[in-house]
Order: C-alpha cells, then structure tokens, then sequence
C-alpha cells in the first residue's frame, strides 16, 4: 500500500482533525486496510510547546490558533464577546483548560428518551471508562485508557480559601465524576492532563501514538 502521504484518493477524508476528528481518524486507521486523510486548517501542535503545556492555554486566546469569532453584539447585551475555537490539531482539547467532567447521568438519559439511541448515560459512561486512566478512586473509572485524567492536587491558595468560602456559606464540599450528579457543591475539578504538566488532548491521546507509524494515514 502506497505511503498516505502521496495518495491523491482515500477510503475516509476527515474534514477536522479536532477533538472529534483525531480520535476518528486513529480508530478507522486501526483498520490497516483502509486510507485516512485528515484535513486540518490550522498547525500541528506536535512538539509545539506553546500548545502541548497546559499552563499556557490563556496565550492561546486572541492567538494564531485561535479562530477568534465575534459574537454579534445584542441589544441590551452591554459587552462585545469573542467565542474561541481552536486552529490546530486536536481543536479545542489542545486549547482549552481540560477540565474533564462527566456529563450528568439525567442530562444523557433525557437524550435518549427525547430518541437520541446510543447516548443515554447506560450507553455512554463505559465510554468514559474505556477511553480515561483515571487516578480518582471507584470501579466506574478506567485506568488504561488513552486519555489520562487527574485529579488537581489541592495546592492552590486561593482555591482553597474558595472552597472553604463555600463550606462557610453551607455549599458542601463533593467531588466530582464520583459517578453521581452533584447537584449542589463545590470541589477541586479534574484534568485530562499528565503528570509532567502536558495535555492529554484528542489529538497527544489518539493521533501521536499513531504518526509515522501508520502509513495508511
């Protein structure tokens, strides 16, 4: 099979190589027998430091990675606002902050009875399982998945002057993706980042382990 890198036809174009795009193009491409192509607008954030560290992501607002849109300024609405999305590999997961929550169980069960099959909570959690390494404590989490999510060590001053605001006010204190909605509480969130202060983005989970190593794709 002929190098994807100088073939002019595919068996699947991904138009996007972002959150969603990375991760469908590394798991058709488990397939040897198919061609991939990924058409991404903006650059590789492979090697890219200014992307791969997380601490980094407000540098990447109102940046060359950003598409930037202006939302249309509303009657009444007091303020110009800008939407951010992502122009590099891996979309927004190589740009956002990476907090990492599952969605609530009633909002996927609310999906399915409204028809949307394959998306109520029974359908989507072992996803969740499948594709996380956790570090949180419970049976419901994966701990071999490409995407790896931490729980935030509880270091930040502020954070914590914030949580025990909260406790003083009667706000409770409740982890989060304990598999269980929190309805009302606060806690220190999750990352899909690693321990070494890099994103565990789309594109570093499913696309890098890949590159060069498939020529398919």
């Amino acid at each position: 099979m002929p190098d994807a890198s100088t073939r002019s036809e595919f068996d699947y174009v991904v138009v996007g190589g972002g959150t969603a795009g990375a991760v469908i193009a590394a798991r058709l491409t488990e397939d040897p027998a198919v061609t991939v192509c990924v058409l991404e607008a903006g650059p590789s954030d492979v090697g890219d430091e200014s992307v791969l560290r997380l601490e980094r992501w407000m540098a990447l607002l109102e940046s060359g990675y950003d598409w930037d849109y202006p939302v249309e300024p509303q009657e009444r609405g007091n303020s110009f606002m800008r939407h951010a999305r992502a122009k590099v590999l891996g979309g927004c997961s190589s740009h956002n902050s990476c907090i990492a929550f599952w969605a609530p169980a009633e909002d996927l069960d609310e999906w399915g009875a409204l028809g949307c099959t394959g998306w109520s909570a029974a359908d989507c959690f072992p996803l969740y399982r499948r594709l996380e390494t956790n570090d949180a404590p419970g049976d419901h989490h994966g701990r071999s998945g490409p995407v790896t999510v931490r729980t935030v060590p509880p270091l930040d001053p502020c954070g914590g002057a914030l949580l025990s605001a909260c406790a003083a006010a009667g706000i409770p204190t409740v982890p989060f993706n304990t598999g269980s909605t929190v309805v009302r509480g606060a806690h220190w969130f999750q990352i899909n980042a690693r321990a070494d202060g890099t994103r565990s983005s789309a594109s570093v989970s499913y696309l890098h382990p890949v590159l060069g190593k498939r020529p398919h794709l």
